[in-house]
């Protein structure tokens, strides 16, 4: 088992898919496409991510993820995006492509170890080719 915390995925129609992939690495995952059932699961404090999907719209979970990096700031949240040289929004550790679902993988091997990081901020790939995650390349001085 790769952790014995759980993966919170707010996603559309694809989250069953994102999540299967996610489980079948090991990781716990509850899916959802409502953010009032995000912050319900995150109160007990036994979630170690928060994934993001493209069909969400940031202005819908915007509050959400600075609530979360107020109460849990070790905690990374990954926003799943298809547009090149998306900016990071203030709260997001990482932007990660869609596809391949490797790439989410890889970022959150990457970003878990590293959880206890407050400033660590890393880009990954947006290119549909791409196979791994780059190196961390911005990092955030707060």
């Amino acid at each position: 088992m790769v952790s014995s915390s759980e993966i919170v995925l707010l996603d559309g129609q694809h989250r069953y898919f994102r999540a299967a992939v996610l489980k079948a690495r090991g990781y716990r995952v509850f899916t959802t496409e409502h953010v009032v059932e995000v912050c319900l699961r995150w109160v007990p404090g036994g979630c170690s991510a928060l994934v993001i999907g493209p069909q969400v719209p940031w202005d819908h979970v915007a509050t959400l993820c600075a609530w979360i990096k107020l109460n849990s700031p070790q905690k990374p949240i990954i926003v799943l995006s298809d547009r090149r040289n998306s900016r990071l929004p203030t709260p997001v550790d990482a932007v990660v492509a869609t596809q391949p679902v490797q790439a989410l993988v890889e970022s959150l091997r990457v970003l878990l170890p590293m959880a206890g990081s407050r400033n660590s901020r890393i880009e990954m790939p947006a290119a549909r080719n791409s196979a791994l995650p780059r190196v961390p390349h911005r990092m955030r001085n707060s």
